[in-house]
């Protein structure tokens, strides 16, 4: 209660939040186990080792492990059918897979998290697979796919039916450092989350040409010239990762299966700057224009300086389009900003002009004399 005599001093906070990145990385699994069912959160790979039995989920918990990764889990977990041929196991597998990503789309009401990245091991299925597709899009989360072929002709068939800007593609088996042989899918996963979480802006960092931890070799080799054309360079083209041996074991990919989003970095980028806005201007619905406008344009320019710093952008524009805020839509209290901006790319090919020529022979003359 405010004093009768003197000076009363009240506070109110008009402004919108400050924005900022989240840079954690928490990754989704979802396989199935002997007897763990539904979602679960884990502070750690360790600690998700230790509550899950036999299944594709151990399988990829190990690939995990083996990269050192260091990262929240969440898992998605089901019991395999036991019930009539072979045939019919895997449908029924599948479908509760699909239902498995599918509860994801709860996972931030239930655990109060959500995953940057989901990986479903060792399931291939095209219902799977677009079923990834969807939940991805809707947690503007990556997701690998896992083709299960092996030749040019044959990947480039598979893919015809595929459509994403989300999706890690790969195809190779790899020989993990305890001599299991496992899909590349988890190991490129780990090396993407690793990356990003060794800066507070390493979301705009790729992947690719990056070393992938925890291989020892490769099951299936995919020949990679530099300066030539060769395999891993069309694979890449059309949207699949590959890993070859330079010093380590690499990935190279990071292209995607979208002619309008062609890089995952960039996706990965405005995914995060879209998530950062989102949780900033949210407290500003319901506020009175003239009180919260002003602030929350002041706070995207500077969010969006500080990305231009950090060179997470190349430049931005900020303004409200005449067109967009009528004087309609103004009094019912909608208002629309447009930012333009540009990511900041990424080198993808370096041009080098080799010329032989003999205008420096006088330089020998110098030398001799």
């Amino acid at each position: 209660m405010s004093a009768k005599y003197g000076v009363n001093i009240s506070l109110t906070n008009k402004a919108s939040s400050a924005i900022e990145i989240d840079n954690t990385n928490p990754i989704a699994l979802i396989g199935d186990d002997t007897s763990l069912v539904g979602l679960s959160l884990y502070n750690s790979v360790d600690e998700a080792l230790a509550k899950v039995n036999e299944g594709t989920l151990k399988n990829a918990l190990n690939d995990l492990k083996a990269c050192g990764l260091k990262t929240q889990v969440i898992l998605s977990s089901f019991v395999k059918s036991g019930e009539g041929d072979e045939n019919a196991k895997k449908i029924a597998d599948n479908k509760a897979c699909v239902n498995s990503i599918n509860e994801l789309k709860n996972v931030e009401n239930t655990l109060k998290i959500k995953p940057r990245f989901i990986l479903a091991p060792e399931y291939n299925d095209t219902g799977v697979q677009n079923t990834l597709n969807t939940v991805a899009t809707s947690l503007r989360a990556i997701y690998a796919i896992e083709l299960d072929k092996k030749s040019e002709t044959e990947i480039k068939t598979a893919l015809e039916s595929i459509s994403t800007k989300r999706a890690i593609i790969s195809f190779q088996k790899v020989v993990r450092n305890d001599s299991v042989i496992r899909p590349a899918s988890s190991f490129l996963i780990a090396c993407y989350a690793k990356v990003m979480s060794e800066s507070p802006f390493g979301f705009s960092e790729t992947y690719s040409n990056k070393v992938v931890a925890g291989i020892t070799s490769l099951q299936d080799v995919v020949e990679h010239l530099q300066g030539e054309d060769s395999l891993s360079d069309r694979l890449r083209a059309l949207g699949v990762t590959t890993l070859f041996i330079d010093k380590g074991i690499r990935a190279w990919g990071g292209e995607t299966r979208d002619k309008d989003f062609p890089s995952l970095h960039t996706v990965v980028v405005l995914d995060r700057i879209i998530e950062a806005l989102f949780n900033s201007c949210k407290d500003a619905i319901d506020r009175r224009v003239k009180d919260v406008l002003g602030f929350s344009i002041q706070s995207i320019n500077n969010f969006q300086q500080n990305l231009i710093g950090a060179n997470v952008l190349l430049g931005y524009l900020v303004s409200l389009p005449k067109d967009k805020n009528t004087n309609e839509s103004l009094a019912k209290g909608q208002v629309s900003l447009q930012v333009d901006l540009q990511v900041m790319p990424l080198l993808k090919q370096f041009n080098i002009l080799l010329v032989q020529v003999d205008s420096f022979s006088q330089e020998l003359v110098k030398q001799i004399a």
